[in-house]
């Protein structure tokens, strides 16, 4: 191997993308410029798209003209069993007969079992695994090792009757060293999603307890924080907030009146008024909410959310007055989705005003008690989206 250019370059459709130029095997009567992109930092592809990209751009290739053919296998579970991710231009015969490959088993588990390149310039008694109309070929098959433990197998189709070549097995030794650290980080990336997947529903059950827990106390609170939550939701996207901050407004909309467990039941659930001094104990549930919720590390402020769902722009909200900019977008959010659903809605001291009212509430007090882009995303959401609190 005479020359081996590796150069990087950066694209700004995909967040990394490096391309190994090899410009190589230069000797007396084979000179061959191969280019092979190969992109390893795929943060937002598919890790099976990654290995089919990777045989689209490695088989096209002067000396695996053989009708270009190859395909990906890679070890899973610690198990002593191959299976293939991806392929190139294998047959329906193929696809059901290798698909999975034991250690040992055919060129492709012998390269995985010995962590050493298999050669073949054609089909010979270690093809274990044979099918009906097989064309005569020869076979690279080369292993993905990292820390010299083997993670897959890269396996090419040859022409029949084509000769071994170092030059060659060392520029496929480089595709391969390079792919492992591919495979590496795409495991990695799906090991990290799985356990947050799993946190998140940990997390999600937790909150459905604490829901369940308040609305077991008030009976007028079932289904009111799911509602507001899923309004709260939704407006969240009409603004095109982030996906992040539409999670932690749903996660907040679920137990926003949480604080309510400390406030007596026979204040909550009586029918008709209540005095000022019951109304004083019924806000302070925004407080308690934030003093149940403010030591549970989650990933978005969800105890601030709840501590401020009840102030209003203009200052004169509760628990701390707090106006403008001092209060959370989430929190502004929360505010009107709430309102909106009270007032919608039936409570225990007055029959159910009505969407149509709920709505002129916070559009003659938009910019005052409630954030105007968020009572206007509010309101196209009902008169335009067709939205509807169910």
């Amino acid at each position: 191997l005479d020359t081996l250019s590796i150069a990087c370059c950066t694209s700004s459709l995909t967040p990394v993308r490096t391309t190994l130029t090899c410009v190589c095997f230069f000797c007396r009567s084979l000179h061959l410029s191969i280019p092979f992109t190969f992109s390893f930092f795929f943060n937002d592809t598919a890790t099976t798209e990654i290995y089919t990209l990777s045989l689209h751009d490695a088989l096209p290739i002067s000396w695996f003209s053989f009708n270009p053919r190859g395909c990906i296998f890679l070890i899973e579970d610690n198990s002593k069993v191959m299976v293939m991710k991806a392929q190139k231009n294998f047959t329906e015969p193929v696809i059901k007969k290798c698909n999975q490959v034991p250690f040992g088993k055919c060129l492709c588990g012998r390269a995985a079992l010995t962590r050493k390149i298999q050669f073949a310039s054609c089909i010979d008694k270690r093809h274990d695994i044979m099918y009906k109309g097989m064309i005569p070929h020869g076979h690279y098959c080369v292993p993905i090792i990292y820390d010299n433990e083997a993670l897959g197998v890269l396996n090419l189709y040859v022409k029949n009757g084509h000769l071994r070549d170092q030059k060659e097995e060392d520029f496929l030794q480089a595709i391969v060293d390079t792919l492992s650290g591919v495979i590496l980080h795409k495991q990695g990336d799906e090991r990290l999603k799985n356990t947050l997947a799993q946190l998140r529903e940990a997390m999600n059950g937790t909150i459905q307890a604490m829901k369940s827990t308040v609305e077991m106390k008030d009976s007028y609170t079932a289904g009111h924080q799911q509602r507001v939550s899923d309004l709260a939701r939704s407006i969240a996207k009409e603004m095109c907030l982030s996906e992040k901050q539409i999670d932690g407004i749903r996660m907040a909309g679920s137990v926003h009146d949480l604080g309510k467990i400390f406030v007596p039941s026979e204040i909550l659930n009586r029918f008709g008024g209540i005095t000022d001094m019951e109304f004083d104990i019924i806000k302070t549930h925004a407080k308690s909410g934030y003093n149940i919720l403010k030591n549970i590390d989650f990933p978005w402020p969800i105890a601030q959310i709840v501590f401020q769902h009840h102030e209003r722009v203009n200052g004169s909200g509760y628990p701390n007055g707090c106006k403008g900019e001092e209060i959370l977008l989430e929190a502004k959010i929360l505010a009107v989705a709430d309102v909106v659903e009270a007032m919608a809605s039936q409570r225990p001291y007055r029959e159910a005003l009505g969407i149509d009212k709920a709505l002129d509430e916070i559009s003659n007090n938009k910019g005052a008690l409630y954030d105007p882009k968020v009572v206007d995303a509010c309101i196209k959401l009902f008169t335009e989206k067709g939205y509807k609190l169910e």
